[in-house]
C-alpha cells in the first residue's frame, strides 16, 4: 500500500470535526452512549493510524 499523505490528511480533518462534535457533546453530558461513541472513534482512529503510519 503507497503512502498517500493527502488522504491521510483529509481522513484526519474528518475525525477532527468528529472529534470536535463528541468533546461538546460530552461537555454537555447527553449521555453514556456519547461516551461509548467517543471512545469507539478512538478505538477506530487508532486502527486507522496504525493501518497507515509505516512502522
Amino acid at each position: 500500500m503507497a503512502w498517500h499523505p493527502e488522504r491521510a490528511l483529509r481522513l484526519l480533518d474528518q475525525l477532527d470535526c468528529l472529534g470536535g462534535m463528541l468533546r461538546l457533546a460530552w461537555a454537555g453530558h447527553w449521555g453514556t452512549w456519547l461516551r461509548a461513541a467517543s471512545l469507539a472513534s478512538c478505538l477506530v482512529l487508532g486502527a486507522v493510524v496504525w493501518r497507515l503510519v509505516p512502522f
